[in-house]
């Protein structure tokens, strides 16, 4: 009776595993190696948080609401959460098109989206390993 219940257990850590590292690599805590696509040279971690351009979910990833930079980003990148993400919508005047996750870690290292679309330069393009885009992925789409 107890095996079943250890293996619950166990699938429910890795899954709150993978989200605590998805959330640290969005804020920060855990960096990545980006640059600005075209460019050789590496930016600083700081620069490189996702939580700097798409606060929305950062205040509520955070705990912590700072309305003065939640504004600024809103304006600046879209909020990275799931209905954005997953439902079908027209991005930068392309065709209708929603990430998955084989397409979400495409954008984060080509800065091509899932309608084939190159993405602002703004946006740093990462060195992020498979498990590292899962656990992103995983944590953007948590239910908030």
């Amino acid at each position: 009776m107890c095996a079943p219940l250890l293996l619950v257990a166990t699938g429910s850590d890795a899954n709150q595993s993978a989200t605590d590292l998805g959330r640290k690599l969005y804020t920060g805590q855990l960096p990545v190696s980006a640059q600005l696509r075209g460019q050789d040279i590496a930016l600083p971690s700081m620069a490189s948080r996702c939580v700097n351009c798409h606060s929305n979910a950062s205040s509520q990833a955070s705990g912590k609401a700072n309305a003065t930079t939640d504004k600024l980003a809103q304006n600046f990148a879209p909020a990275l959460e799931a209905g954005v993400l997953r439902n079908r919508q027209s991005r930068r005047g392309g065709p209708a098109s929603s990430y998955e996750l084989g397409s979400f870690c495409r954008v984060l290292r080509t800065g091509i989206d899932p309608a084939h679309i190159l993405i602002s330069r703004n946006m740093p393009v990462f060195q992020i390993n498979d498990e590292q885009c899962s656990a992103l992925w995983q944590f953007l789409n948590q239910t908030r």
